[in-house]
C-alpha cells in the first residue's frame, strides 16, 4: 500500500514568500515608529510611512540619509557629522546604539527631537547594513521643559517671597522712622520726609507684587475704578514689551468698577500682554479696551 506525502511545489514557495512580505509590509506600515534599512554603503533600500511624519517626506531609497539631513546634538547643539551618525557605527563597526537624543531639521523646515536607535544587519558573520528606528519624541521633550520651567519658577518664587519678608521689614523701620521725622521737621525738610514715606509706598507695592508672585501674600481685593487701574498699570507694562511694540489704552468713560485684589489685577494683565509680545516678534501694537456690557449680559 502506498500513502500520499506531503510535498512543496515552486509555487507553494512562491505564495509562503508572498505571504511572509505581506506581513512585514503590513507590520512596517503600522509601527508608530519610522524604520529605515540601509545597505552596507549607507544607501537607504526600505523605509516606513512614518518616516514621512518625523522628517517631512519619504526619504528616497538609494540616498544615503546623511548626506540630504541635518541634526544636532541636544546637549551641545553641534552638527552631527557623517561618521557620528549610529547607522554609520552600525553598519560600519557593528555598534549598537539605543535611544539616542537628537534635534533633527526635518525636510520640511521644522525642527524635531527623536530618539535614534541603530542595529547592525548580520547575516552569516558578515555586516550586511543596518536597521534604523526614530521616535519622535519633540511633544514629550517640551512637557518635560515646561515642568522644568515650573520648577524653576516655583523655586524663584519661594526665593522671591523671602526676599520680599526681609525687605518689608526694612521697609516698616524706614516708614516708621519717615513718620517720626515728620513730627519733628518744619518747613521744606517735610517735603523731603513726604518723599522718604512715598518711596517707601512704592517699595512697599513691589514687595506685594514679589509675594504675589511667590503665592504668599493675601489677596485683598477692592472695588475699584477698572480706567483707573489701567491707566496705573500702563506705565508698568511698557517695561515688559520691545520698543517696537507699541500699548495703547482705549477706555469707555465710566467703564464701570471690579471688585480685584490690585496686585493679581496687574498680575493678570501682565500675562495677557506677555502672551500678546511672543505672538507678535516682528512688533505691532497692543490695545487694551474696556466697554460696559448692556444690563443683564454677561
Amino acid at each position: 500500500m502506498g500513502h500520499d506525502k506531503e510535498s512543496s511545489t515552486p509555487r507553494d514557495f512562491e505564495a509562503a514568500l508572498k505571504r511572509s512580505e505581506h506581513l512585514l509590509s503590513l507590520v512596517l506600515n503600522t509601527l508608530p515608529v519610522a524604520v529605515q534599512v540601509m545597505d552596507r554603503n549607507g544607501n537607504i533600500i526600505l523605509s516606513n510611512p512614518a518616516c514621512r511624519k518625523i522628517w517631512g517626506k519619504v526619504v528616497k531609497r538609494g540616498r544615503r540619509r546623511y548626506d540630504s539631513v541635518q541634526a544636532y546634538w541636544v546637549d551641545t547643539d553641534e552638527l552631527v557629522q557623517p561618521e557620528e551618525w549610529a547607522s554609520t557605527r552600525a553598519r560600519l563597526s557593528g555598534e549598537i546604539t539605543l535611544g539616542q537624543l537628537i534635534d533633527i531639521r526635518a525636510f520640511d523646515g521644522r525642527v524635531r527631537t527623536i530618539l535614534n536607535s541603530s542595529v547592525p544587519i548580520i547575516d552569516e558573520g558578515d555586516i550586511i547594513g543596518a536597521v534604523v528606528v526614530n521616535e519622535d519624541v519633540t511633544d514629550r521633550r517640551l512637557l518635560e521643559r515646561r515642568a522644568t520651567q515650573a520648577q524653576r519658577l516655583e523655586a524663584v518664587g519661594l526665593l522671591a517671597g523671602g526676599v520680599a519678608h526681609d525687605f518689608n521689614n526694612l521697609l516698616t523701620v524706614i516708614s516708621g522712622c519717615a513718620e517720626l521725622l515728620d513730627l519733628e521737621v518744619r518747613g521744606d525738610s517735610r517735603n523731603l520726609v513726604k518723599e522718604i514715606r512715598a518711596a517707601a509706598e512704592s517699595a512697599g507695592a513691589l514687595t506685594k507684587q514679589l509675594l504675589t508672585f511667590s503665592r504668599q501674600s493675601i489677596l485683598q481685593p477692592k472695588i475699584l475704578e477698572v480706567n483707573t487701574l489701567l491707566s496705573v498699570s500702563e506705565k508698568m507694562l511698557r517695561r515688559f514689551v520691545e520698543d517696537n511694540i507699541q500699548i495703547s489704552l482705549a477706555l469707555e468713560p465710566d467703564a464701570g468698577h471690579v471688585k480685584v485684589d490690585p496686585s493679581e489685577f496687574d498680575q493678570m494683565l501682565l500675562n495677557l500682554v506677555m502672551n500678546a509680545r511672543d505672538a507678535m516678534p516682528s512688533g505691532g501694537e497692543i490695545t487694551i479696551s474696556t466697554s460696559r456690557y448692556p444690563e443683564g449680559r454677561v
